[in-house]
């Protein structure tokens, strides 16, 4: 990612991490109601859960360790325009994304959308891959899940 400045202050797993500048991916199994939410800050903190709606959720408590992060940046800023790209790398296991340990995911299909946020930079912003048609941003609307085909 690169922008104008970051901001990593959040360090508690399932805490407040859209303040930050922060990666999600949001994604629904085919045939499922439900979907799960992967947001990360800038410094690999980690919120992951289950939800209905917006407002109801499961946090993945239990499959939170099993989740590998790793982030370019290590240190807490507050909002530091001399810092401005960063990597990071999530693996999700496929227990996580709500699959059995063993099954084939080749060829199967998921609807999922990926964004970059930053609710409390100075440059407050939101992106998505898949555009959300709607007057305000809102994430957890999975009508604007694209798809994707899984390898």
């Amino acid at each position: 990612m690169t922008g104008e400045e970051i901001r990593a202050v959040n360090t508690e797993d399932f805490g407040p991490v859209w303040e930050d500048s922060c990666v999600e991916f949001f994604m629904q199994r085919e045939g499922e109601t439900v979907y799960r939410n992967f947001e990360c800050n800038v410094l690999g903190t980690l919120l992951a859960a289950r939800h209905e709606t917006r407002e109801i959720a499961e946090k993945l408590t239990e499959q939170m360790p099993s989740i590998t992060r790793f982030s370019t940046i290590r240190h807490r800023y507050e909002n530091n325009k001399q810092v401005s790209d960063w990597t990071m790398y999530l693996v999700i296991p496929r227990q996580a994304m709500g699959f059995k340990a063993d099954e084939n995911l080749s060829g199967k299909k998921i609807r999922a959308n990926f964004y970059k946020c930053g609710d409390k930079t100075t440059e407050t912003h939101f992106i998505s891959w898949s555009p959300i048609d709607l007057p305000s941003p809102n994430f957890h609307v999975p009508q604007f899940f694209g798809l994707l085909e899984m390898e």
